[in-house]
C-alpha cells in the first residue's frame, strides 16, 4: 500500500510537466520569466507562446535598470546558452529610431546594440539579447533562437494558502484512513 501511494503522489506531483516541449526559470527579483524551448524559435512564435501560456508578451527593455534582472535572470537559470534571447522589441519601420515592444510600452529610446547591429532595420525584425547584454537584430519569423524572456503576471490564486493547506491535510488524512481500513480488512478474524 505504501509503494502505491508513494507512486501516486509522484505521478501527482510530476503530472504537469510530462511532454512539456520547454523548460522554465522565474527571476527572483523580477517579474521575469526566462524560457527555454525544446528547439529554435522565431519572435513570432516566442511572442504567441508568451500570450497563451502565460497570458502576457515579450518582456521589454527599455532601460540598463530593466536590463539588469534580465541579465542576472539569464546567468540565474543554469541554461547552457547556446543562442541569443528573443525579448519583446521590434522595428515598426524602416528606420532603426522606431523601436517598439509587443507589451505595449513606450521606447524610451534606450538601446545596448551590439557593434555592426542593428542593421536593416526593417519591419518584421525582432530584438534579441545575446549573453553579454548586448542586443542583435534579426527576422521575427525566422526560427533562430532558443530562449524567450518573458514578462511575468502576478496573479491572484483563487485558494486561499490556509485552504489549500487544509485540502492537503485533509486529503492525507482521507488516505491514511482508506489505509487503515483496508489494513483491518486483511487481517484474520
Amino acid at each position: 500500500m505504501r509503494q502505491i501511494l508513494a507512486a501516486f503522489l509522484a505521478a501527482l506531483l510530476f503530472l504537469p510537466s510530462a511532454g512539456r516541449a520547454y523548460n522554465v526559470a522565474y527571476s527572483p527579483t523580477a517579474p521575469l520569466i526566462l524560457v527555454e524551448f525544446d528547439i529554435n524559435r522565431s519572435w513570432n512564435y516566442a511572442e504567441s507562446f508568451a500570450q497563451s501560456t502565460f497570458g502576457t508578451n515579450l518582456a521589454a527593455i527599455n532601460s540598463a535598470a530593466d536590463q539588469q534582472p534580465a541579465l542576472d535572470l539569464i546567468a540565474f537559470s543554469g541554461f547552457s546558452f547556446t543562442t541569443p534571447v528573443w525579448f519583446g522589441g521590434y522595428f515598426t519601420g524602416s528606420s532603426c529610431s522606431n523601436i517598439a515592444f509587443a507589451d505595449g510600452t513606450a521606447w524610451s529610446g534606450y538601446e545596448n546594440f551590439a557593434s555592426g547591429e542593428p542593421n536593416l532595420c526593417l519591419t518584421q525584425k525582432g530584438l534579441a539579447m545575446q549573453s553579454d547584454g548586448k542586443w542583435i537584430n534579426t527576422e521575427q519569423a525566422a526560427s533562430n533562437y532558443r530562449y524567450a524572456l518573458i514578462n511575468e503576471i502576478e496573479e491572484t490564486s483563487t485558494v486561499p494558502l490556509p485552504a489549500s493547506g487544509l485540502l492537503l491535510g485533509g486529503g492525507m488524512a482521507g488516505l491514511a484512513g482508506l489505509r487503515r481500513r483496508l489494513s483491518n480488512a486483511q487481517r484474520p478474524s
